[in-house]
């Protein structure tokens, strides 16, 4: 009896054993591998990509995440090298690694990208000044570091593997003073949070002013900053108020914020139909300020002028314009929020198969808009855009039929995943009557465009950017070769493309490329030398400040290199350039284009072979005349005429070449005539010209007026007198 009981125990916990074993064992991998993604004290660690360039549409259920984009399937072919870029952040002063650094990358698009520059990825630097920006593409990327109290650091061409470093100096803060500008003159404003950036440049500060107003910049070079105030790319938010205008205090080592009172609106923003609050909805003022109604649908907005705009996912947005008398006065209103149009329908490539990670938008500048904010418009283009599923799918919400000019064709943006440009695609017929709208687009696209770069020995060229270029539109894409030469774009559309390879900063290779294309096979050659010596056709004198840029001379164009300007004997020279057919742009200088004599738009053919090219080229003229000019003081009692000593500058008013209608002046900035004891003497196209000339005597400004007429082969001389 005790034997079997001694069996029946053994059996029991053999039985035991196993479950135990099995269920441990089913809970992992063999060998020790994770589940695919990220761990759960991982899930929030820096380097992720970043969504403050994103939309942030609604998520709906069981439609794409607009937050994550989903991969591409399995089967699609992917891109050689894709990686993790690293570093570390540290004090320039002493090598002190730096925590708490904000770090953003993009992909560096070298020349091709214009206008805002926006960050793809953002991460902020640990203890030890490290940071690390996960999934990336094989390509070149641009990173840059920023933390208040000191100057921003950006490095470029930075490849997946890399470890980067960027060092970060102290900046003395650059002083800024937040004011109203009211019926008591400058007031400051203290304890108020602004907002400026230099879009261009990828340069943004957030802060709040002390006590006396006042606010210490920092993360840009006062240059910069400078640069940036005079061309007006200088973008100002201050909550709360309107006309923010960025300008500089006299004698110019600081800079003031002057803003407006405006008018305050309250009220709801309901559902036009179930008359119910939309909670979360954001109004948003023309100054580019925005709030969010409350769970209630209450909102409350100041620094009113002209408008405001309410807007929801799924709805269409409203736009009321104030009229208030008192700049502080509150106006009530009630936005009454109405369905908008849905577009539904999947993304696939020519042969059926699905699209996912595809971003789908309305194209910018498609609303037609009352308000008169200039950051409207990308709000709510990013409310409604959306990233097609696993299968496909994609889901715009919201579409207002009116602002959209539907029914009609629909163009839309398309983004697809890993690249920062977009192409267009037209939906045809979509009807304005309808809820919903279901429309599949289809994609001619391929997939996987792929090649290897060799220099003339043979050798493989690594880390070199490749830059392929819409000869048709604004659309291109960025890649780089690894260590075997190969490199990879992803989801071309078919079309007509400039390749470029560009290794430490200088063009290698240019070959224009028809999509879809074979995998590439490409010799970058030994560059030559473009040099030579532009002259006047007719005297044949040398041609001195001639601004040359070389481009590519066939069905697209793209600049190969650029600021070389002529010497005094007329001398220019291009270092770097591949083999090609090109063209030579030749602009003035903006002070004499008014009275350039040869043509503004003037291109000449140059043909590089391996060594490059070398010659002398003969600059076309128009008729022209020589112009000779002298300046004096009207006399005083019992004087004589003296000459004028002090610089005389001389501004066009306007030019009439023979035979054409009366123009403004393409002049630009006067001519500066420093020492007029010497006169003026100069080679002017024929025509009529209306002038200015001014200087400065004893303190006082001297203004004169002048109309010459300028005849082919004569010599105009003329004393230009200044009364006192």
């Amino acid at each position: 009896m005790n034997q079997k009981l001694l069996i029946s125990g053994i059996f029991a916990l053999m039985v035991f054993g196993a479950l135990f074993f099995f269920i441990v064992s089913s809970g992992r991998k063999p060998g020790g591998v994770k589940e695919p993604g990220l761990d759960r004290n991982e899930s929030r660690q820096p380097g992720e990509p970043s969504t403050a360039n994103q939309p942030v549409p609604t998520i709906l259920p069981q439609t794409p995440s607009k937050q994550n984009p989903v991969e591409p399937p399995v089967e699609k072919p992917e891109a050689p090298g894709s990686s993790v870029i690293a570093g570390r952040v540290v004090e320039a002063e002493g090598g002190a690694p730096l925590a708490g650094v904000t770090v953003r990358a993009s992909l560096d698009s070298g020349e091709l990208a214009a206008g805002t520059l926006l960050w793809k990825w953002e991460a902020t630097t640990d203890a030890r000044g490290g940071f690390k920006f996960r999934e990336t593409e094989w390509a070149p990327y641009r990173v840059q570091a920023s933390l208040v109290g000191r100057l921003s650091a950006l490095v470029g061409s930075v490849y997946p593997g890399e470890d980067v470093e960027l060092k970060l100096t102290v900046q003395q803060a650059i002083p800024l003073t937040l004011v109203l500008d009211g019926e008591e003159g400058l007031t400051p404003l203290p304890h108020q949070p602004v907002w400026i950036s230099i879009p261009g440049v990828g340069w943004s500060f957030s802060g709040e002013s002390d006590g006396d107003g006042s606010v210490g910049l920092t993360g840009v070079p006062r240059e910069e900053l400078e640069l940036a105030r005079k061309s007006h790319q200088i973008e100002c938010l201050v909550p709360g108020f309107a006309d923010a205008t960025f300008s500089a205090v006299p004698p110019g080592d600081s800079y003031r914020i002057s803003v407006e009172s405006a008018a305050t609106l309250e009220g709801s923003v309901l559902d036009a139909q179930t008359k119910r609050p939309i909670p979360g909805a954001r109004v948003h003022a023309d100054s580019g300020h925005e709030v969010t109604a409350d769970e209630n649908g209450r909102y409350r907005i100041s620094g009113v002028v002209d408008d405001v705009t309410a807007y929801a996912p799924g709805y269409s947005f409203e736009t009321k314009e104030v009229d208030a008398d008192d700049p502080g006065q509150v106006v009530r209103h009630d936005f009454r929020l109405t369905r908008g149009l849905t577009l539904r329908g999947k993304v696939s490539d020519a042969k059926g198969r699905p699209l996912p990670g595809f971003r789908i938008s309305i194209v910018f500048d498609a609303l037609a808009l009352e308000s008169s904010s200039e950051k409207l418009e990308s709000r709510l283009i990013e409310l409604s855009a959306c990233v097609s599923g696993t299968d496909g799918e994609y889901l715009l919400e919201g579409l207002d039929p009116d602002a959209l000019a539907l029914p009609g064709d629909l163009e839309l943006s398309v983004k697809a995943p890993g690249s920062e440009s977009s192409f267009t695609y037209d939906v045809e017929g979509v009807s304005a009557s309808l809820a919903e709208v279901e429309r599949d687009i289809v994609l001619d696209l391929q997939l996987l465009l792929e090649g290897i770069v060799k220099l003339s020995s043979g050798e493989f060229l690594a880390r070199a950017a490749v830059y392929l270029e819409s000869i048709d539109s604004d659309f291109h894409l960025v890649s780089g070769t690894n260590a075997e030469g190969s490199f990879a774009f992803k989801n071309v559309p078919t079309s007509r493309y400039r390749l470029r390879v560009v290794s430490e900063g200088r063009v290698v290779h240019i070959q224009e490329v028809d999509i879809p294309a074979p995998p590439l096979d490409i010799r970058a050659l030994a560059a030559g030398t473009v040099e030579g010596l532009l002259f006047a056709a007719d005297t044949r004198e040398p041609l001195a400040s001639l601004q040359l840029s070389l481009v590519t001379d066939s069905r697209g164009r793209v600049p190969v290199a650029s600021g070389v300007v002529t010497d005094m004997t007329g001398r220019f020279r291009f270092e770097d350039v591949p083999r090609g057919e090109y063209r030579l742009l030749v602009k003035q200088d903006p002070r004499t284009a008014a009275i350039s004599r040869f043509e503004p738009s003037l291109e000449l053919s140059i043909s590089a072979s391996d060594e490059g090219w070398k010659g002398d080229l003969a600059v076309p003229v128009l008729p022209s005349g020589e112009v000779s000019l002298s300046f004096t003081l009207s006399p005083r009692p019992g004087e004589v005429a003296a000459p004028v000593t002090s610089s005389v500058w001389i501004a066009f008013t306007s030019a009439r070449p023979p035979n054409s209608l009366l123009t403004p002046s393409g002049g630009g900035d006067p001519i500066l005539v420093e020492d007029p004891r010497l006169g003026y003497r100069a080679r002017w196209r024929s025509g009529q010209y209306k002038l200015r000339f001014s200087t400065t005597v004893e303190g006082k400004l001297l203004l004169k007026d002048e109309v010459f007429t300028v005849a082919s082969g004569v010599v105009l001389e003329r004393v230009v007198t200044f009364t006192r």
